[in-house]
Formats: structure tokens, sequence, C-alpha cells
């Protein structure tokens, strides 16, 4: 997806369908997951954000689901099926 089409859906919608940027993402316990604001660090999530589960070299990001949703995350966006109760696409 482009930038202009990104800010489009935006604009419209106020938010982002992550079905629309992310089409190959297996979503669980829903069919489309809408954003308005996202986060990888659980520390700084805030209720109504989706979790981004990120894995790199010092950090496995899904270590930190639980706590992530303890802090208001709706939603978990993850490369590896994640163990919750909110709806996560991978």
């Amino acid at each position: 997806m482009e930038a202009t089409e990104m800010q489009q859906l935006v604009d419209r919608t106020g938010g982002v369908r992550l079905r629309e940027i992310l089409p190959a993402g297996r979503f669980f316990g829903v069919g489309d997951i809408y954003v308005r604001s996202c986060c990888s660090d659980w520390r700084t999530c805030r209720p109504g954000d989706v979790y981004v589960a990120l894995l790199d070299s010092e950090t496995d990001g899904h270590d930190y689901i639980e706590q992530a949703v303890q802090r208001g995350a709706v939603a978990v966006v993850a490369e590896r099926l994640p163990s919750t109760r909110v709806p996560s696409c991978v």
C-alpha cells in the first residue's frame, strides 16, 4: 500500500484496518482489527492500543504480551500465535 493510499484510509476511518495493510495476516478472535494507536513497548502501552510484539536480537516482545494487555492493549500483532484473551494478528 502506498503512502497516499494509507493516508486516505486513515482520513476515512480515523484509524487503519489491519486486514488492508496486512492482507496475508491471520486473524484470531476477530475478523479485522482497527488501529488508531499502537506501541511495541509494553511499558508505554495505553488503553485502546494495539501491542506489536517485536522480536529483535536482545528482546522478544512476545514475552510481554500479557503486561501490555494489563496496561490496556485491546489486540496484538505478533510473529507467532500468542496465548492471550485479546484478538490477534499473526
